[in-house]
């Protein structure tokens, strides 16, 4: 079965992780974004695509409350242990505390960075860089911890005994995954991407793709990718926005979207593609 042919979600389903309407962000005077909505269900991978200044890389930050929200809402459904009082099992997100917001991102939230080093302590050992999530949350076990970081290490395909190797050392693939190690070791719920193999050697953004959509189906992440690479968007997202301009212009499943695109940028986009 194919990773778009599955069920995203079921009538079982409370409702949906991420609810985002008529939402858009703005620069002055400029939007970078705006008009945006659509729903995150629990287990689902969502990428956006556009070229460079389309204005995803805005809607991620938008979305991820590293920037403001300046038009319409975004809605999250808290886990019931998170402390965060939610109405109808959502909060608007805008309406949250800075306090509330770092929550999240130490028990709910992962954001994995085009460039490694922005998402890592590049001067820490790996096990280090790993072990730290779960330190914020409270755990001091050395011999537990160690033997998460070993676990994780083995997990996204570094040697452990690398472990008490600082991410200096390693190479740009082996440095992608250790993020996503520290990103996953916590179990959260909603992770955000931003183009994640940018950058690698082709070989190694196929194993790192590869990595990451074996981690998401086991896991049952949430996930949000930002990418400019249509082949990144088919291997690992079920449903796919495209932007331009700050705006959606067409979105639905992936494979729909990259095989019977409508709008005519999204045209463009698949057959400059197919012609390169």
């Amino acid at each position: 079965m194919s990773l778009h042919s599955m069920s995203l979600h079921s009538d079982a389903d409370e409702s949906a992780l991420l609810t985002v309407e008529g939402a858009g962000h703005r620069y002055g005077q400029q939007f970078g974004c705006q008009d945006v909505s659509f729903d995150l269900w629990p287990g689902e991978v969502l990428a956006i695509v556009g070229e460079s200044g389309s204005g995803k890389s805005t809607l991620l930050g938008m979305l991820s409350q590293r920037l403001t929200t300046d038009e319409g809402t975004i809605r999250y459904r808290p886990a019931d242990s998170s402390g965060i009082t939610a109405t109808a099992g959502a909060v608007d997100l805008a309406s949250l505390s800075e306090r509330d917001i770092r929550r999240l991102w130490r028990t709910e939230w992962g954001f994995v960075h085009q460039n490694a080093a922005d998402g890592l302590r590049m001067h820490i050992s790996a096990g280090g860089n790993i072990c730290e999530p779960l330190m914020a949350n409270g755990a001091r076990h050395y011999g537990q911890l160690r033997a998460q970081a070993e676990h994780w290490l083995e997990r996204v395909e570094i040697p452990s005994h690398r472990i008490d190797d600082t991410p200096a050392t390693f190479s740009g693939g082996m440095r992608q995954r250790l993020q996503i190690a520290r990103n996953l070791v916590f179990a959260p719920r909603l992770v955000f991407m931003d183009e994640p193999t940018s950058g690698l050697d082709v070989s190694v953004q196929a194993r790192l793709l590869d990595l990451i959509r074996s981690l998401v189906a086991d896991l049952g992440l949430s996930v949000i990718i930002v990418t400019h690479d249509l082949a990144v968007a088919r291997l690992i997202s079920h449903r796919t926005l495209v932007m331009k301009d700050g705006v959606v212009i067409e979105s639905g499943l992936t494979d729909r979207v990259l095989d019977d695109p409508q709008a005519a940028y999204t045209q463009l986009l698949v057959s400059s593609i197919l012609q390169g």
